[in-house]
């Protein structure tokens, strides 16, 4: 018996989901660019553009991430995660990115603003602050009763078992 699979409909899937992640970071991102773009001199406005910029890859990161995890969504439907996953997979990205995005943010404001004495220290603080956050987040994630493997990478006959 020939059985044939496609990966076209789970490309598809990320697809419609990358484009609805882009949502919310083109809503922050284009008209902070054009804030930036305008060469307007206009102080906290053009620093808060540049903070917003910095920010917008994560936010569409973390977006994308949500994106993919909702109930029923491509990470259940395609790749096999459990409900239990893709739920803590959610509460991640809803608890800790803002604590990832927010010392970033107030950073690149900072920096742009030209005040050197706060813009060093807040930086190395945001770096600690994102890099504490992350640990929580992937500490989360992991622990015991955590994230557990899909139950098709448990299969014997699973490639993943085969290697």
């Amino acid at each position: 018996m020939n059985h044939t699979t496609s990966i076209v409909p789970t490309f598809r899937a990320l697809a419609r989901d990358v484009l609805a992640a882009a949502s919310l970071p083109l809503v922050i991102g284009v008209p902070a660019w054009m804030l930036v773009e305008a060469g307007v001199d206009a102080g906290l406005a053009r620093a808060l553009a540049i903070g917003a910029l910095a920010v917008v890859p994560a936010i569409g990161f973390l977006a994308f991430v949500r994106r993919i995890n909702r109930s029923g969504g491509t990470a259940e439907a395609f790749f096999g995660w459990g409900q239990a996953n893709t739920k803590l997979l959610r509460a991640v990205v809803v608890w800790f990115g803002p604590l990832f995005v927010a010392p970033r943010f107030a950073a690149e404001v900072v920096h742009a603003t030209g005040r050197q004495g706060f813009s060093d220290g807040l930086g190395r603080a945001a770096l600690l602050a994102a890099m504490a956050v992350m640990a929580l987040g992937l500490r989360t994630a992991l622990r015991e009763g955590g994230l557990s493997a899909p139950l098709r990478y448990r299969d014997e006959e699973s490639w993943v078992t085969t290697l």
